[in-house]
């Protein structure tokens, strides 16, 4: 899965749609009839509406990586801890490395 930055990266590398929207109020300004006004609102309404639909599920893939992630973490934490409790005369600690959870035994790192 890419991170929401590299998404809205390739989107728009795709799209353009900021770059259509600028267009499009250039084209609003210069607009003189009111069919065409309307027809240039729709349009903006309607880029409008697919990028708030691009980052609210962006956001939302984000936030439950996150949740994934902080669950994830927490299980590691606790299984150490369930293993200090059999053996207590180990020293069992978690370490961080890389952003990511190391369990340590003995000051030996395990895979």
């Amino acid at each position: 899965m890419l991170n929401p930055s590299e998404q809205i990266e390739q989107y728009f590398g795709l799209d353009r749609s900021p770059w259509k929207l600028l267009n499009l109020q250039s084209r609003l300004k210069k607009a003189k009839s009111p069919e065409a006004r309307a027809a240039i609102n729709q349009e903006i309404e309607n880029t409008v509406r697919s990028l708030a639909l691009l980052y609210s599920n962006l956001h939302q893939e984000g936030y439950q990586s996150g949740l994934e992630f902080g669950k994830q973490n927490a299980q590691f934490y606790a299984d150490a801890e369930q293993y200090q409790q059999r053996a207590p005369h180990l020293k069992i600690e978690v370490r961080r490395h890389d952003r990511t959870p190391v369990m340590v035994v003995n000051g030996r790192t395990i895979d």
